[in-house]
C-alpha cells in the first residue's frame, strides 16, 4: 500500500537509513496512515488524496511543495485543486493557500 499511497519512485528514492531512535515513530506512521487509512474503500484514491493535499499545502509552509503531483497522479483535474486550494484558505489561511497555488503551477509548467 506504502508504493501505492506515495507512488513507487518516491519510495524507491527514500533515504533508507531513518534514525534508530525515530524507526519505532515512521513505523507505526507507516503502518497507520498506508494501512488502515489509505485502504479504507469509502473513497477513491483521488477523492483521498484532495484533502491530504490541502493539508500538504498547509506543511508548504515548513518547505514541502509535493502537494499537486500526487493529487494530479491520482486523477484529480487542476480545476478541482483549485477549488481545494481555495476552500483552504477558510481554514488555513492565505499563505498556505498561495503555497499550494505556487506548488500547483510548477507541477502544471513541469507537466506541459
Amino acid at each position: 500500500m506504502r508504493k501505492r499511497v506515495l507512488r513507487s519512485e518516491n519510495v524507491e528514492r527514500a533515504p533508507n537509513g531513518v534514525e534508530e531512535e525515530s524507526n519505532p515513530l515512521q513505523e507505526n506512521m507507516n503502518a497507520y496512515v498506508q494501512g488502515p487509512v489509505w485502504a479504507r474503500l469509502g473513497l477513491e484514491f483521488k477523492n483521498r488524496s484532495m484533502p491530504t493535499g490541502s493539508a500538504h499545502s498547509v506543511e508548504s509552509l515548513s518547505g514541502n511543495q509535493n502537494m499537486p503531483a500526487p493529487c494530479l497522479h491520482y486523477g484529480a483535474k487542476p480545476e478541482e485543486l483549485v477549488e481545494v486550494l481555495l476552500h483552504t484558505i477558510i481554514y488555513c489561511g492565505f499563505p498556505a493557500a498561495a503555497d499550494g497555488f505556487r506548488a500547483l503551477q510548477d507541477v502544471m509548467k513541469e507537466r506541459t
